[in-house]
């Protein structure tokens, strides 16, 4: 063995120290390397899909017995569904202005809701406007490096009202059937610049009412024999199977929306981008047949109208799945701002990113009023606030809390509580069952929306509705019934709801302001002074007369049949009670009536009661009491 010198020993320092120094400046580049690669990722496009009106019950996706949706649950394999979003509105501009600012409607302004939808006439038929100091997604991912598109067939959503901002092209497509958008959407992608990212925004149709398309309807799931009775707003006199009908073209037109979203993947394909792109699947809200009284959507916050869902597919990196976690549309702006490296726009929305969800087996815990969810790590300066679930439809709000859910109109008073985990369709009002849980998720909802008085402001940018956008509009079902709403209901109230409503204009009754007249004008004659005619459907909201008070008191005038034609069956009239049958009677002969309906014992004491009054024939009301 050599002997160790003092100058083999210096060499041998020297060779390793050298070889140190070599193997420093190598992971030196390496890193340099790495961080470079980092910095030059590629980032994804993005396709944002809303489809307008999809109730989510009515998917395959989701259970529902009719293949409804094949090429949406084809997707929804290869990628995360989340199966239980809350929608901030049930009407398409405020719920679309939340997922593209990440805002709740009471902070973006817009609680755009027209007279014959609300049907309260202190708020005018007007078209929303986006504020222009708010920066929608389209902007901030343009500022980021992407190209920009937005397609949408909703007239609400017309460049006119501030929602093309920030978009390099944005049309408008005044078409029911989405071939056109994606006809567009290819020749974009034709076009489209090399070595930029796109985002895409397209806004589907093809499921909005009125539900028969005849160029589209194949009488897949009903024999096809013509238009279905049909109107936005509280249910009509349908009768069991017309109401039938609606739905049976309602899943037809599903199922063509669904072969719209196959063909938009196809193009995808065929450009050859689709391993580099993000899709995301959504609806603005849902739709009512008959639920809570309703038809369509814009009336209530009931779960079938903002119950929505969420599907992401594609080169996001996440694990396929399902996570039933309730989240809300707000949370896609994040996320997506997130997704491209946006986190300093977070600190002034309402969203929280759903990456720590889309990270976590467990799928994480619920969002509630009042608590802080696990998020991922933020700027400095850019905390999230505790964010509450809501949603809302002009004067009427919704919070979420605890499994519960609380909706109060700030206007009438009524109130609505229940258990969306035991009861997810909302049929039982706890409201007079639970005082306590009403007045924890009462307190919750007051520390989103305060007292409610007055209610909050509407954007002043919002404009008046134009002839052309009117059109557009009745062709939707949106304005029906528009001249004869704004007659019967000629000067704004906000008269107090009292338990005695006498029918004897002027004054104006506080009922009709809030759900429009269904029927005739009133009469001529002596009886126009005393009563008023209305149709055989009526709602109305009386509020406890007292504690002791236990029944309905209806009078009012059958003038018979029409002269000369054959007698007809009497008149029956039918009293629902939130939703529910509270009685029935029959009238045996013209003249004046006077009917009692028994309440349930307890219900309504703190709260106005909506009620609604069916009958077969046209009667003069002269008053409703308790």
């Amino acid at each position: 063995m050599p002997t160790l010198t003092k100058e083999r020993l210096r060499l041998i320092i020297r060779a390793v120290s050298l070889r140190l120094i070599a193997a420093g400046l190598l992971l030196v580049v390496l890193t340099a390397g790495s961080a470079a690669a980092a910095k030059t990722k590629k980032l994804p496009n993005i396709v944002l899909v809303v489809l307008d009106s999809v109730r989510r019950d009515h998917l395959g996706l989701f259970g529902y017995a009719r293949d409804t949706s094949p090429a949406l649950s084809r997707l929804a394999r290869d990628g995360v569904v989340f199966s239980d979003v809350v929608a901030q509105s049930s009407q398409t501009a405020p719920a679309v202005a939340s997922i593209l600012t990440g805002l709740n409607p009471f902070r973006h302004g817009i609680q755009f809701y027209g007279r014959t939808q609300s049907f309260d006439p202190n708020h005018p038929e007007a078209s929303p406007s986006l504020d222009a100091r708010l920066r929608p997604l389209a902007e901030i991912l343009r500022a980021r490096g992407y190209a920009a598109w937005g397609l949408s067939a909703n007239p609400w959503l017309d460049p006119a009202n501030g929602f093309g901002r920030g978009y390099d092209r944005y049309e408008f497509i005044p078409s029911w059937d989405g071939r056109h958008l994606n006809q567009a959407f290819s020749r974009y992608l034709d076009e489209r610049p090399t070595g930029r990212p796109f985002f895409a925004y397209l806004h589907y149709m093809d499921a909005h009412a009125p539900y028969f398309h005849p160029e589209t309807s194949r009488g897949r799931f009903a024999p096809l024999h013509g238009p279905p009775v049909y109107a936005m707003g509280f249910l009509e006199a349908l009768t069991p199977t017309d109401l039938a009908y609606a739905e049976a073209l309602y899943d037809e037109q599903l199922r063509n929306l669904d072969a719209l979203l196959a063909a938009l993947l196809e193009s995808l394909r065929a450009s050859a981008v689709i391993q580099d792109t993000i899709v995301l699947v959504t609806a603005d809200h849902g739709e009512e047949f008959g639920d809570h009284g309703g038809m369509g959507h814009g009336t209530s916050l009931h779960a079938e109208q903002i119950g929505s869902f969420l599907v992401l597919w594609g080169a996001g990196g996440w694990k396929p799945g399902t996570i039933g976690t309730q989240v809300r549309h707000i949370d896609i702006f994040p996320t997506l701002l997130e997704l491209v490296g946006g986190r300093a726009e977070l600190g002034s929305i309402d969203g929280r990113s759903l990456w720590p969800l889309l990270r976590s087996e467990s799928g994480g815990s619920d969002v509630r009023i009042g608590s802080e969810a696990a998020g991922p790590a933020r700027e400095p300066g850019a905390s999230l606030r505790p964010s509450p679930t809501v949603s809302e439809l002009g004067d009427e709000k919704a919070a979420f809390a605890g499994g519960f859910k609380y909706i109060r109109n700030i206007w009438t008073g009524e109130e609505g509580l229940y258990r969306t985990d035991h009861d997810p369709a909302e049929n039982e009002n706890l409201a007079d069952s639970d005082p306590a849980r009403l007045a924890a998720l009462r307190n919750a909802w007051r520390s989103v929306f305060g007292d409610g008085s007055p209610a909050p402001s509407v954007s002043s940018s919002r404009k008046t509705l134009t002839e052309a956008e009117v059109r557009r509009l009745e062709s939707l079902g949106y304005l029906a019934g528009r001249s004869a709403a704004r007659s019967a209901a000629a000067v704004p109230s906000r008269a107090p709801f009292t338990s005695r409503l006498a029918f004897d204009p002027p004054p104006q009754n506080p009922l009709q302001l809030v759900f429009g007249w269904k029927g005739q004008a009133p009469p001529a004659g002596e009886r126009a002074r005393t009563g008023r005619r209305v149709g055989p459907h009526v709602r109305f909201l009386l509020a406890r007369g007292s504690a002791a008070s236990r029944t309905i008191v209806i009078e009012g005038w059958w003038e018979g049949p029409l002269s000369g034609a054959e007698d007809p069956a009497p008149p029956r009239i039918r009293l629902e009670l939130e939703g529910k049958p509270l009685g029935e009677a029959a009238l045996r002969r013209p003249g004046a009536f006077r009917l009692e309906f028994g309440l349930p014992e307890g219900m309504g004491l703190t709260r106005p009661l909506p009620f609604a009054l069916f009958g077969t024939h046209p009667l003069i009301l002269f008053e409703i009491r308790s």
